[in-house]
């Protein structure tokens, strides 16, 4: 559940991307929150714009896999398993909280993520991970892509970081 205005806003986002992905056409920005969900939908076609002729899985949630022989739970906003790829929708107040793909490389949430989908064999390394950002308090949002990529070597270094946090 949403714990705070900007949460519930993130939330309203992301409904919009996930029913404009699933019917494959772009979210109207009559709403703010439709402006943000429009300006994700447009960095992210830049990125990949093939995406719209692939088929995703969109919003995959799941609660029994397992990463670093740890319980997992989580939601993925697209995956392509036939490229590797996990996407993540982000809204932001400011892109200075955005991950570099450095810092995403030792994020807990992409390692886990990677980790359970490699475990669950619906995607293998390499594999890449996709946040496409739009900052919330501008007039105008901004965007930003950030690609990660994730190999065994990262993988390992995670699961070193993730016991040792434990």
């Amino acid at each position: 559940q949403p714990s705070s205005e900007a949460a519930e806003f993130g939330s309203r986002v992301h409904d919009i991307l996930e029913r404009c992905a699933a019917a494959k056409v772009p979210p109207s920005d009559e709403t703010k929150e439709g402006q943000v969900a429009s300006y994700l939908w447009k960095a992210f076609s830049e990125y990949l714009p093939e995406w719209y002729n692939a088929s995703p899985t969109i919003e995959d949630a799941w609660k029994s896999a397992t990463a670093y022989d740890l319980p997992a739970r989580g939601r993925s906003d697209l995956v392509f398993a036939d490229r590797s790829m996990v996407v993540d929708w982000k809204t932001t107040s400011n892109l200075r909280y955005a991950l570099t793909p450095e810092d995403a490389a030792s994020d807990p949430q992409v390692l886990m993520y990677i980790r359970a989908y490699v475990e669950s064999e619906n995607i293998s390394l390499p594999a890449t991970f996709v946040h496409v950002y739009a900052t919330t308090r501008t007039k105008t949002p901004r965007t930003r892509v950030v690609e990660t990529k994730v190999d065994e070597a990262v993988l390992q270094k995670g699961e070193v970081f993730l016991h040792r946090t434990i």
